[in-house]
């Protein structure tokens, strides 16, 4: 069960975290499109062109969360670290289930240091807004 201040925490980074996920998204989507041979079949280019209308549609939703997850009171550098750590994230996940790219020690040792850091800069902030808080 989290603690209200977790909860809290988690409120302020929401924003950072969709925000994340619709760039995931977006990439999904881009890739996708370039992934289906588009021959003479009209069929084939209305899927391509809806694909890339998804990746359009994500984009527009990634920077309308991140704003929001600028203006929370979590900061811009969490807002910032945690959208493009999701970003990564869902990104090395979706490769490997959807497109079954190779998992690598070094893909994994990345995503691995990505989500430390995060781990490391949320928690800091954490100390920090604790310290000013009994100041």
């Amino acid at each position: 069960m989290m603690s209200s201040k977790e909860d809290q925490h988690l409120g302020k980074s929401y924003f950072a975290l969709v925000a994340g996920g619709c760039a995931s998204a977006a990439s999904f989507f881009g890739k996708l499109s370039g992934e289906i041979d588009a021959a003479s079949n009209l069929n084939i280019w209305i899927v391509r062109a809806t694909c890339i209308g998804l990746m359009l549609l994500c984009n527009a939703m990634v920077w309308t969360f991140f704003v929001k997850a600028l203006h929370s009171k979590g900061g811009t550098l969490r807002a910032t670290v945690m959208s493009a750590a999701t970003n990564y994230f869902l990104s090395y996940i979706l490769g490997i289930l959807v497109f079954h790219e190779e998992i690598t020690s070094l893909k994994a040792l990345g995503i691995s240091l990505i989500l430390a850091g995060l781990l490391l800069i949320v928690k800091e902030e954490t100390v920090i807004e604790d310290t000013r808080k009994k100041d």
